[in-house]
């Protein structure tokens, strides 16, 4: 498998913080989902549905998460946040796919990308 910097990101990129081989919470769910801790971040659920969280959406805030795997990775929001106007909503990454999560608001962010 690629890594994420040999997939998408340049020597500068990774000076902004990225993390590989995150593993994703089993079962799913937002409350015990893995908290995302860096810009660019390569997850690898072990199944569909396992899932991850975005930290507190601050304005101008942006997150990239690459499911590196077969499975439908689940995205969820800081409890009580939003995702494209959805509060508390599971976001899906499609199988070896890319989203960006923006924040241009606190607490509500714009996802877009290949999900599903």
């Amino acid at each position: 498998m690629a890594t994420l910097k040999q997939t998408y990101l340049t020597d500068e990129e990774e000076n902004l913080g990225k993390q590989d081989a995150i593993v994703a919470f089993s079962g799913g769910g937002q409350t015990s989902a893995v908290l995302l801790t860096k810009k660019w971040s390569e997850v690898i659920p072990a199944a569909d549905y396992d899932s991850v969280k975005i930290p507190s959406a601050k304005i101008g805030a942006k997150w990239v998460a690459f499911n590196n795997s077969d499975f439908i990775l689940a995205v969820f929001p800081t409890l009580s946040e939003s995702i494209n106007g959805i509060d508390d909503y599971q976001f899906n990454i499609a199988a070896r796919s890319v989203m960006v999560f923006e924040s241009q608001k606190d607490g509500k962010l714009f996802a877009y990308g290949n999900s599903i």
